[in-house]
């Protein structure tokens, strides 16, 4: 459990909020696994599993999936005061459209360029409510349409509250693709929605699962599907320092999944519609958008993209979108005559002799090379942000400017995450294990590998034992994506 990382992005409200036992969280995973077991043959899986789905997933859940989209936040303020938003509802000024971080675009010219530099496929327009600034979101819409022409998926996120016939036709002829409807500021009605229908192709509701709206939400499915709506996608609560008193106010139960933790009772509700939909042969496309694939897939696909333009060819993108920094440790002799074994291998490419700090940076292709009685490991892992440059920054091995135009710089910043220095023995002999069977699961890998391992070090000992496989835990997590719903504890 990230105990800590909850308490930082909570802050003191972490005191009050409910979280599980251990005995209680085997009961409600047990719970969910016989809803999962019920729901086999009658649903669709993707994303290692991580994504429960009926029908079909929408173009731009498709495209979310692989991080092949850009969301623009087109502004701030909001003509709804939903009680589940994760952002700060008491903002009373306009902002101009960014990407809900570090980066502003201050006209749709700039936006087309970073477009292009990162390879987006699409693009999602969100707020506050957008519609509040019609004539920006037009703008923006109709130069991307423009640039990159029908094959390019625009969609929107709306609460409904602007939309009228006016509002339909002027988005329509703007080229977009796809609407979303928040439907519970109006208290689940479709009267807004149907009208979408008349005017965009592909229109879909989109709300949180919350558990006191199950009912309300199981009635509206038939009516959903009657007037043609395309999909429904139910997200998992999760909860931000602007919503976690009110979640705390609803007695909701958190799961330290995360630095942002989901609500559990929404993933039981999401599953329960699912469930009803398919027993009950109700033919609308349900997607369960839970908090774990968003952490797992969103967050490693874009780790990937933008870690592209800031990793060493001796370094490695792991499949979670982390980079892996490898590295031996000796006396200079030894790193001399590994640089000179390396060169005559013709892997000059992949290593790097820091002279000054007596180490040998090496892609984890060449750990072939590397005798662990001889030399130590050194294992580094980061994360990547993007930040948007001004400037007059300091370029440091840990920054990479990436020019989107004249006026604009993004700058891609590695932060560490874990640094192992130096491994063990023991660890060491893992490590190179577990890398050359990155696939292998777990159990299979601690009995064909590890256990070998352990005689191999003279190392009997439960708890040696204990800590060895709880670094096998901690490399999996930085280096794979798991499978499946994770357990509630």
């Amino acid at each position: 459990m990230d105990t800590a990382a909850v308490r930082r992005m909570v802050g003191v409200s972490y005191k009050k909020m409910k979280i599980l036992s251990e005995s209680e969280a085997d009961l409600f995973t047990s719970h969910r696994d016989e809803i999962l077991q019920d729901l086999k043959g009658k649903v669709n899986l993707c994303s290692k599993g991580s994504k429960i789905y009926t029908g079909k997933l929408s173009e731009g859940c498709k495209i979310c999936a692989g991080h092949a989209w850009a969301c623009l936040f087109v502004n701030r303020l909001c003509t709804s005061n939903c009680f589940f938003c994760p952002q700060n509802r008491a903002v009373n000024k306009e902002a101009p459209p960014h990407d809900g971080l570090d980066i502003n675009f201050n006209n749709p010219k700039v936006f087309i360029k970073y477009l292009k530099k990162f390879g987006y496929r699409g693009v999602g327009f969100s707020g506050g409510e957008p519609l509040l600034v019609l004539d920006t979101l037009l703008e923006y819409i109709r130069v991307i349409r423009k640039e990159f022409g029908k094959g390019y998926y625009i969609w929107l996120y709306t609460n409904g509250s602007l939309v009228n016939i006016a509002v339909m036709r002027l988005l329509n002829e703007a080229g977009l693709n796809e609407i979303r409807f928040n439907i519970y500021p109006g208290r689940y009605d479709l009267n807004k929605v149907a009208l979408a229908k008349q005017f965009i192709k592909v229109v879909t509701v989109e709300i949180p699962a919350i558990p006191e709206d199950e009912e309300y939400l199981r009635k509206s499915l038939s009516d959903m599907r009657r007037i043609g709506v395309d999909h429904l996608n139910l997200h998992q609560l999760y909860a931000t320092k602007a919503n976690i008193n009110s979640y705390i106010n609803r007695n909701y139960t958190f799961l330290h999944h995360q630095c942002w933790p989901p609500v559990m009772e929404s993933e039981f509700t999401a599953l329960k519609i699912i469930r009803y939909a398919a027993d009950n042969r109700i033919k609308l496309s349900i997607n369960y958008c839970s908090s774990v694939f968003k952490r797992r897939f969103q967050g490693s696909s874009a780790r990937k993209l933008f870690a592209y333009y800031n990793v060493e060819s001796f370094e490695t993108i792991t499949e979670n979108g982390f980079i892996r920094r490898l590295s031996a440790i000796s006396s200079a002799d030894n790193l001399k005559s590994l640089c000179r074994e390396l060169k005559r291998n013709n892997n000059k490419k992949y290593f790097y002799f820091d002279v000054r700090n007596s180490i040998v940076h090496i892609h984890s292709s060449l750990l072939k090379y590397i005798n662990l009685k001889k030399y130590l490991l050194r294992l580094v892992y980061y994360d990547i942000t993007l930040k948007e440059g001004e400037g007059k920054e300091e370029l440091t091995e840990n920054r990479e400017k990436v020019r989107i135009c004249k006026h604009m710089d993004i700058l891609v910043v590695r932060d560490l995450l874990l640094r192992f220095e130096p491994m063990d023995y023991l660890t060491g002999n893992i490590f190179k294990e577990f890398i050359k069977y990155p696939r292998m699961d777990r159990g299979r890998f601690i009995k064909q590998h590890l256990t070998p391992l352990k005689l191999l070090g003279k190392e009997t000992d439960r708890e040696v034992f204990k800590d060895s496989l709880e670094k096998i835990e901690l490399f999996e997590g930085f280096e794979k994506i798991p499978a499946g719903l994770p357990k509630f504890y």
